[in-house]
C-alpha cells in the first residue's frame, strides 16, 4: 500500500487548479489545513476506498468509509478525542480519485446545491 505524505497532495492541488470546482471555498480550504496533521487517517481511507473497489465496486460512497473511519477512532482509547469532521469528505473524495487511477470514478460527486458531475 502506497503511504501518500502531504507534499505528494499539496503538489496534486497546484497541478489540478479545478480538483475542488463546485465545492464551498471555506470547507475545501478547512479540509486542506487539515490534512497535514491527519495523514494517517487520509492513508487508511485510501486502504478503504481501494478495498471497495477490489471487492468490485463500481461506485462507492466516501461518507460510508469516512463514518466506518470515525466508528473506529472512537472506539479506540488512544485515538478517541479525535474529531472526524464530515466537511473534509468530498475533499478526499476527489483527491483519492486523482491520486490513485484504480480509484477514478469511485465516488458521485456533488458540488454546491448537490448537483452530481457524475
Amino acid at each position: 500500500m502506497t503511504e501518500y505524505t502531504y507534499r505528494q497532495i499539496k503538489s496534486l492541488v497546484e497541478r489540478n487548479p479545478n480538483l475542488f470546482d463546485g465545492l464551498d471555498i471555506l470547507n475545501t480550504k478547512r479540509a486542506i489545513k487539515w490534512l497535514p496533521g491527519h495523514m494517517n487517517i487520509f492513508n487508511r481511507f485510501m486502504v478503504e476506498a481501494l478495498k471497495a473497489k477490489e471487492a468490485g465496486y463500481q461506485r462507492y460512497s466516501a461518507r460510508a468509509i469516512w463514518h466506518y473511519l470515525r466508528h473506529l477512532h472512537q472506539i479506540d482509547l488512544e485515538t478517541r478525542d479525535l474529531k472526524l469532521t464530515n466537511i473534509v469528505t468530498p475533499v478526499l473524495a476527489r483527491v483519492a480519485m486523482k491520486l490513485d487511477p484504480r480509484l477514478e470514478g469511485l465516488f458521485l460527486l456533488r458540488g454546491k446545491g448537490g448537483e452530481t458531475d457524475g
